[in-house]
């Protein structure tokens, strides 16, 4: 028998002792209800609707209408249709929503500043019915609230019409993190795929469907909203809750006119997402609040709606609008407590589950064609089934933790896992992730990194930013580290570049064991001797630096050295054009390029080793975007690049983006760059990196205790890029000789080892490497035995 529990607070206490734990696969619905007539503007008392799929009222539990304890008011709008909308958490143990924190009666809540009327954040216990108003946003936040999202109930995700997506952590109000500036105005908000989506029928900036906030689950500032392409740019749909399963997506539309209201099916094709089909009761009824019964998605996927005509319906959705269904289960309740009128909605899973997260990571990445990568799925949540693309063509379909996959021809590849469990689907590709060259050699990885002054005295090695650059250095394990904006704490002339030295080596000592504890053996150090307002640009290598000069060039000076490989040496040239577009800065640094290019084509032309040039040249021409207008005499990058035959390497993050400046500033522009003479060297790969970028794929997670994935937020305003270059090795000679009866295999470079097999070729013959240094002696077995010698350096 149903039961009905209609009790407001300040009987909070009664209410939820009464109150239950919500069914598995039944509905929770938000109704808000004033108990005297007709919904007005003012703030009114909420209930949660338990009903079964069936549409047979379970219970009712209050939202509390005044603060008790700790625990705040939590009200909506009368008539404020674009609020209250449910959230199931990720791990499926939570729903969530968002309200005011004052009493029924007062007029448009909304349009109270925060501070004032702190907007309420709700976490209900599915296992119990509880609910807890503890979390709240106390300032910062204007407009109306509209819902919120969480993974595990510790941090939430609230969307408003005033401050676009705000991050708080779960506990006593606080001032929220507003993630995005535009637009403003958003709807509904939810983690999808460990990514953040939201709805908006927002028109300038366009968004009038669905979009995401930047890269995964952000809690940073200065994120991006983008709509997803293919939704519409002009006015007309009035988006609200919605569901994302890999290429499918159901987006409810509350228009009530023109038969465009209702359930909307949209598929992905190509990068682009089109409208097949909407399904409605009929075209004068829209939908607003939405839930996925997600076991049925990979059948005929059937979903709960509230409707503009008050009602919860059940919709099936039979792959065209003429096989799917929209039935009516609950029409207009008031139930007792005067006019109510239903908004989210959402469905109680039918299985403890978590939502699959889609994570893993390669070793190696790069190396020599034939090349074997093993996979490690690192992925959470309850799975399934799983799917591995790996680039070049080769597919499986596998559960298994561990995957080996040979990338047999040259390229760089990008690699994509998919994940399924009853708690959804989630896909994770690795841009570019794995690279195969075609030829053994050395590998010399060169990181770029504008370090805003975070090193060159001692006394800051041990801030935040320092702390985080060490972090992301041994994470990465550059061999070359090429850094600008290195400061002395204003100490000009020579002092100030053997103080910055000191305080180097220090930093790498006491933070940096991927570079060893031992300056001139492990690492070497180089500051540049021209500064600009003590600002010199630096270098660390894990070679030896020689032939280190500085050209004056107009400001901190063309900083030129030799680092002393195994096979061969590599000239390194680095800077920093004039910054930032103040007066003079773009004919000045058009003129310091033309002066580098000078000096560098010049050196060329009588040293045949490979050469580079980098660092942060404030410009963007490759994306049309550039700090200066580009004319017929101002293009410094081009100058560069043609002077001193350079190529450009254009790196990527995993997601996509080559963008590498800023992580809290708009718009983002490519300042920093790597260009290499690719006649010496051979092609090139590498990446962006960025700690929240990486978090996001699965990566840099359990890179120190503290996983803080703000790391590059913290140690820059740039992004560092990475870029291998390959150096060919020539393989040393193996000499056989024998020996009373046995094999002696004597090699002259110790960075060889021996490798054997039974057979030579053929798809089962594995090299497996045979223990000792030359010379080495092997007693011949029964059987045929082939060895060779493979490069046993690190890369």
């Amino acid at each position: 028998m149903a039961r009905f529990i209609a009790l407001s607070f300040p009987l909070l206490l009664s209410a939820s002792a009464f109150a239950g734990g919500f069914a598995s696969g039944n509905l929770v619905v938000v109704r808000v209800a004033n108990g005297v007539g007709l919904l007005n503007n003012q703030s009114t008392a909420s209930y949660l609707d338990e009903y079964t799929p069936g549409g047979t009222l379970v219970q009712t539990i209050s939202l509390p209408t005044t603060p008790i304890g700790a625990n705040l008011a939590l009200t909506l709008t009368g008539n404020g249709v674009n609020e209250g909308y449910l959230g199931l958490s990720g791990n499926g143990q939570f729903l969530t929503l968002g309200g005011y924190n004052i009493a029924p009666g007062t007029a448009t809540p909304s349009s109270a500043a925060a501070s004032a009327t702190p907007r309420t954040i709700g976490l209900i216990k599915l296992s119990n019915g509880s609910v807890d108003t503890t979390t709240a946003i106390s300032s910062g936040t204007s407009g109306n609230i509209r819902s919120a999202a969480t993974i595990d109930g510790t941090a939430f995700w609230a969307s408003s019409s005033g401050a676009n997506v705000s991050y708080l952590a779960y506990g006593a109000p606080t001032a929220a993190t507003q993630l995005s500036t535009t637009p403003s105005n958003i709807r509904v908000t939810r983690i999808l795929n460990n990514q953040l989506y939201v709805s908006s029928a927002n028109t300038s900036p366009p968004l009038l469907g669905l979009g995401t906030i930047g890269i995964g689950v952000p809690t940073t500032s200065g994120q991006e909203t983008t709509l997803l392409t293919g939704f519409p740019t002009t006015s007309g749909p009035s988006s609200y809750d919605f569901f994302v399963s890999g290429n499918n997506a159901w987006v409810c539309d509350d228009r009530t006119s023109g038969g465009n209201g209702g359930l909307q099916k949209w598929t992905l094709t190509g990068g682009t997402w089109s409208l097949q089909y909407t399904i409605a009761q009929s075209a004068t009824i829209g939908a607003r609040g939405l839930a996925v019964d997600t076991s049925t998605l990979s059948g005929t996927p059937t979903f709960y709606v509230t409707t503009t005509a008050n009602t919860i319906d059940r919709i099936v959705d039979g792959g065209t609008a003429g096989s799917s269904s929209d039935t009516v289960l609950v029409t207009g309740v008031s139930s007792g407590t005067g006019t109510g009128a239903f908004r989210g909605i959402a469905l109680c899973p039918t299985t403890a589950m978590t939502a699959p997260v889609a994570r893993f990571t390669g070793t190696p990445t790069n190396g020599a064609a034939p090349l074997a990568v093993t996979f490690t799925d690192l992925s959470t949540g309850t799975i399934t089934n799983g799917s591995w693309s790996f680039g070049d063509g080769g597919t499986t379909n596998t559960t298994a933790t561990s995957v080996i996959h040979t990338y047999s021809a040259p390229g760089t590849y990008s690699v994509t896992e998919i994940v399924k469990g009853p708690g959804g689907s989630s896909t994770n590709t690795l841009l570019n992730y794995i690279t195969a060259t075609n030829f053994t050699g050395q590998r010399v990885r060169v990181m770029q990194y504008n370090i805003q002054s975070a090193l060159g005295n001692i006394a800051n090695n041990n801030s935040a930013a320092a702390q985080a650059l060490a972090r992301i250095v041994n994470y990465n394990k550059p061999d070359i580290l090429l850094f600008c904006e290195v400061t002395n704490n204003n100490v000009a002339g020579s002092a100030g570049v053997t103080s910055d030295t000191v305080a180097l080596i220090n930093w790498v000592t006491n933070n940096v064991p991927h570079l060893g504890s031992q300056p001139g053996a492990t690492f070497f150090v180089a500051v540049s001797s021209i500064t600009s307002a003590e600002i010199r640009n630096a270098a660390i290598s894990r070679y030896p630096i020689l032939n280190e000069t500085t050209y004056a060039d107009g400001l901190r000076g063309l900083h030129a050295f030799t680092v002393q490989l195994t096979a061969t040496n590599l000239q390194v040239f680095h800077t920093q054009l004039k910054c930032c577009s103040a007066g003079n800065d773009c004919t000045t640094r058009q003129a310091e390029a033309e002066l580098d290019a000078g000096i560098i084509s010049a050196w060329a032309a009588t040293n045949p080793i490979p050469y580079i040039f980098g660092g942060d040249w404030n410009e963007d021409e490759i994306d049309g975007n550039p700090e200066c207008s580009i004319t017929g005499t101002y293009h410094p990058i081009t100058t560069l690049r043609q002077g001193c035959k350079l190529a450009e390497f254009i790196p990527a993050t995993l997601s996509g983006s080559h963008l590498t400046w800023s992580t809290r500033q708009t718009p983002s522009i490519r300042l920093d760059y790597l260009l290499a003479a690719t006649n010496r060297l051979s092609p090139v790969s590498g990446y962006v990196f960025s700690t929240a970028n990486w978090a996001a794929h699965g990566l840099y997670t359990n890179a120190s205790a503290q996983n803080l994935l703000t790391d590059s937020a913290t140690a820059s305003d740039h992004f560092c890029i990475l870029a291998d270059y390959w150096f060919s090795i020539p393989a040393p000679a193996l000499n056989v000789s024998f020996t009373g009866g046995n094999v002696i295999l004597a090699w002259s470079d110790a960075r060889f080892s021996v490798y054997s097999s039974p057979a030579p070729v053929g798809p089962k013959v594995g090299w497996t490497p045979v223990a000792g240094n030359s010379p080495l002696t092997i007693t011949p077995g029964p059987s045929q035995q082939y060895y060779i010698l493979k490069g046993a350096f690190a890369y």
